[in-house]
């Protein structure tokens, strides 16, 4: 039966990429023995561990926690970033600043032979995965740091066939890694379920940008039956928030004295945070506030200060530093019960939060039982510490010995 001509083009398309793909990989092989004999030659010192990233919030605390608790030059940061103009104003000499040009993915290449183990901070960068996937025997001592959006994408929807192509490439990779360190034991669990993985478990932790020094300064307001009852709906503009189904699960509540705020700076398209956005002023009207600045840490903790109750509906494990926040500011916290962090929540950390599919069922006088009586401060106050969060990386990087 003859192929049609958009299945014609498909197939060329996908022939041509395989051809571009074992022409890279010849240069590669070339580039790889070149790197090695120039190592050789130079007596170049092999690092010990390779962090690749990409630029984000997270990553300047955690080079300033590695570089403080562990030899920095045990240590080399390769940080993705568009521009210069994004570069982390730091004094460290171990981060290198990967561009998208040629010769700054060369560079890149070789300080991947150069390592001894390479801890991928996310899977989300195409290049990365390409070079990954070209490069297997790299596979060997990597260890897949699990950030969340790059192990649930599993289930997105890929018409296009670079797409696709995309996670082929990562399946295998996944598959062939040595180890994968999640926050949640459950992360982990899907990952080998999914992708039918063999590498090991490490637990890992990043450090919280809301720091105890901002939420401790924080003053503890006791509310009284005239003030505002202020909710939180969500951490970000990702629909994976499930925005509007929680807001027409308070809807009941409209005529109370409430206010609703939503984080919208980032995470999402501006279709989906203009959709919400309407959403929740045709219901709230003014009682409706989205928040599209991106706030510093300093003045994110001011704001949760003055939340009451915080609701997550994410169909995913996500938001988990707003949560910690949270909790040691002792608000009353919904998180669905069927995502793996719920068990991390419940289980592992003990703590007293809420379901948030319940609310549909409760009353407004059930909704707001429980208000800053909480006792979750103690049990999550090591995740703001420093020292814990060097001592869980100690235990992943003896791993990485093993």
């Amino acid at each position: 039966m003859a192929l049609n001509n958009s299945k014609v083009v498909k197939v060329e398309v996908l022939l041509e990429l395989l051809r571009f793909f074992r022409e890279i990989i010849l240069k590669i092989n070339i580039f790889d023995l070149k790197v090695k004999c120039s190592l050789r030659k130079k007596g170049i010192d092999r690092v010990k561990i390779l962090h690749l990233q990409s630029m984000d919030k997270f990553i300047e605390p955690y080079i300033n926690l590695i570089n403080k608790y562990f030899k920095p030059e045990d240590h080399s940061f390769a940080v993705l970033t568009p521009s210069k103009e994004k570069e982390f104003n730091s004094v460290h000499k171990n981060i290198n600043y990967i561009y998208k040009k040629l010769p700054s993915l060369l560079s890149l290449i070789k300080l991947m032979y150069k390592s001894e183990r390479i801890l991928l901070h996310g899977l989300f960068n195409k290049k990365i995965i390409i070079l990954l996937f070209l490069q297997p025997w790299l596979l060997k001592k990597c260890n897949w740091i699990v950030w969340g959006g790059d192990l649930y994408c599993y289930s997105n929807k890929r018409d296009k066939i670079k797409d696709k192509l995309i996670e082929m490439m990562r399946r295998k990779i996944i598959r062939n890694l040595r180890n994968i360190t999640t926050l949640v034991k459950g992360d982990y669990n899907l990952a080998v379920k999914w992708y039918g993985t063999n590498a090991k478990y490490n637990h890992g932790v990043y450090v919280n940008p809301i720091n105890l020094h901002y939420l401790d300064s924080m003053p503890h307001l006791n509310k009284t039956d005239m003030d505002i009852l202020n909710i939180q709906v969500g951490n970000s503009g990702n629909p994976s928030n499930q925005h509007i189904e929680v807001l027409k699960s308070l809807k009941k509540f409209r005529k109370e004295n409430i206010k609703i705020y939503l984080p919208l700076s980032y995470g999402g398209s501006e279709e989906y945070i203009k959709e919400v956005i309407e959403f929740g002023y045709k219901v709230f009207g003014g009682n409706f506030v989205p928040l599209l600045k991106f706030l510093k840490a300093d003045e994110y903790a001011k704001y949760l200060s003055s939340i009451d109750i915080a609701i997550f509906n994410h169909n995913r494990q996500q938001g988990l530093g707003n949560i910690f926040a949270l909790v040691y500011l002792r608000k009353k916290v919904f998180v669905r019960s069927d995502i793996t962090s719920w068990d991390y929540l419940t289980e592992s950390l003990d703590l007293d939060v809420f379901k948030t599919e319940e609310i549909d069922q409760f009353s407004y006088e059930e909704f707001i039982k429980n208000i800053s009586t909480v006792d979750n401060p103690q049990k999550v106050k090591k995740l703001f510490e420093d020292k814990y969060i060097a001592q869980i990386w100690n235990k992943v990087f003896e791993a990485e010995n093993k």
